[in-house]
C-alpha cells in the first residue's frame, strides 16, 4: 500500500513538471515569433500614420497663409510612437517595441533672415527622428524655405518628397526651438503673426 502511494506521487510530480515544460516551451515560441510580429505591424501602422500627420501639418499650414488667418492658434497632433492597439494585442501588459520618436521646430540657420514685423526671422525646420526596433528608421523634415516635406532612410537616403511652393516661405523668429520625445502624444501650436512679400512669420511651438 505504502509502495501504490509512494508511486503515485511521482506520477503527480512527473506530470506537474511536464505541464510546467510544456507552460514554458509556448511561451518561449510565442515570445520569438508572435512578438516581434507584433512589435513589426505596430512599427509599420505608426511609420505610415505620422508620414500622414506631417501631411496634415504641410495643408494646416497653407490654409492659414490662403485664409489670411493672422492670430489664429491652429493645432496639428502627432503621434511619436506606437500605441499597442495597432498590433491586435492589446491585452499585454508589456511593450512589443521600444520605437520612439523625436519632433522639434527650430529656425533653419543656414537659410538667410528677414525682418518680418520687427522680428528677424528665418524659414522654419519641422523635423521628425524616429527609431524602430524591426523596421527601417524614418525621418521626416517640413521646410519653410519652399513648403516642403521630405522622408529619409536610415542612411539619410531620400525617399520621396511632397513638393511644396518656393513662392511662400514660412519663418519662425531666429530663437525659435523647442522639441518633445519618446513615445508620447505631440502637438504642434502654429499661429501667423504677419505676412511680408509672400514671406509668412509664425510662431510655432511643440509640447
Amino acid at each position: 500500500m505504502a509502495v501504490r502511494k509512494y508511486d503515485e506521487g511521482v506520477s503527480e510530480v512527473i506530470s506537474f513538471v511536464m505541464i510546467l515544460v510544456m507552460l514554458i516551451l509556448a511561451f518561449t515560441i510565442w515570445t520569438l515569433y508572435a512578438v516581434p510580429a507584433g512589435g513589426e505591424r505596430m512599427e509599420e501602422i505608426h511609420t505610415a500614420n505620422i508620414q500622414m500627420e506631417f501631411s496634415e501639418f504641410k495643408s494646416g499650414v497653407e490654409n492659414v497663409w490662403i485664409a489670411n488667418s493672422t492670430g489664429v492658434v491652429r493645432e496639428s497632433v502627432f503621434m511619436l510612437g506606437p500605441d499597442v492597439s495597432e498590433s491586435g494585442l492589446e491585452i499585454l501588459s508589456f511593450p512589443l517595441t521600444r520605437a520612439s520618436g523625436k519632433l522639434s521646430i527650430t529656425a533653419n540657420m543656414s537659410a538667410d533672415s528677414k525682418v518680418i514685423a520687427e522680428v528677424v526671422c528665418r524659414p522654419v525646420l519641422v523635423r521628425y527622428s524616429g527609431v524602430n526596433a524591426y523596421t527601417s528608421d524614418l525621418t521626416l523634415v517640413y521646410s519653410g524655405s519652399d513648403n516642403s516635406v521630405r522622408a529619409y532612410g536610415p542612411s539619410g537616403n531620400l525617399l520621396y518628397v511632397l513638393p511644396g511652393s518656393d513662392q511662400y516661405k514660412v519663418f519662425v523668429s531666429e530663437g525659435t526651438k523647442s522639441e518633445n520625445s519618446g513615445n508620447v502624444r505631440a502637438v504642434i501650436e502654429y499661429r501667423l503673426i504677419d505676412s511680408k512679400d509672400s514671406n509668412y512669420l509664425f510662431h510655432m511651438g511643440v509640447r
